[in-house]
């Protein structure tokens, strides 16, 4: 069954367990997170093995949504039919996401940009650009199983609106990214919910974990070759 049909969807203890985890643990978590302050930017090994720590839950995270979407017969990963117009429409996305993101940033002041922190966790040489480069893939599609794909089938199950489904697994990423600061948080609001879009425009999970992962990679790199 495709998971943008979850008419089909009965939602057992198990998926309201994953439910409650993604929606109400994960949000509490980053917000405590966020409030616990934490210096990442004075050393190379906290940086790396702060993203590795987050690549783990994510992996642990998706590992339990895959359960979950076996056990349901969800298939996340139907193949997609490549044509020009869908290629367009893919590198439109990443380009806009990219240029959305440059804006938001330069919109702050250089004393601004400095204290966020995603600026504080960019790679910085070239041991953890590899790092980022590997993780930014197992993030970008770990992200979009979870996210977009079994908790918003799980929610639009619950809910019987794919519209409620995909503004509330929205608003969860946003939170998710809680340490970020507001403006950041809406930012990822909207762009979570343009993903969303992407994945039931191309009926599938797979380019839209490509085009994320392609963006963390991007903006990562981008930033470590800025001075500072």
């Amino acid at each position: 069954m495709s998971f943008l049909d979850p008419s089909t969807v009965q939602v057992d203890l198990i998926g309201w367990c994953f439910l409650a985890v993604i929606g109400i643990i994960v949000p509490i978590a980053a917000i405590r997170a966020a409030n616990r302050t934490r210096d990442v930017k004075s050393e190379s090994s906290r940086r790396i093995s702060q993203r590795l720590r987050n690549v783990f839950v994510l992996v642990v995270l998706a590992v339990a949504a895959l359960y979950v979407a076996h056990r349901d017969h969800i298939d996340l990963f139907d193949p997609v039919l490549v044509t020009t117009r869908f290629v367009l429409v893919s590198l439109g996305i990443l380009a806009g996401t990219l240029l959305l993101a440059e804006l938001l940033l330069m919109a702050g002041s250089p004393e601004e940009r400095k204290k966020l922190w995603a600026r504080q966790i960019i790679p910085r040489h070239n041991a953890e650009r590899i790092v980022w480069v590997i993780s930014s893939c197992v993030a970008g599609a770990t992200e979009e199983i979870i996210f977009r794909g079994v908790f918003f089938v799980l929610l639009a199950a619950v809910t019987g609106s794919i519209a409620i489904a995909s503004l509330l697994s929205a608003i969860v990423f946003a939170i998710a990214h809680y340490r970020q600061g507001f403006r950041s948080m809406a930012f990822i609001l909207g762009i979570a919910l343009l993903f969303q879009w992407f994945v039931i425009y191309s009926g599938s999970l797979i380019p839209a974990m490509i085009v994320h992962s392609l963006y963390n990679i991007v903006r990562g790199l981008r930033a470590s070759a800025e001075p500072g």
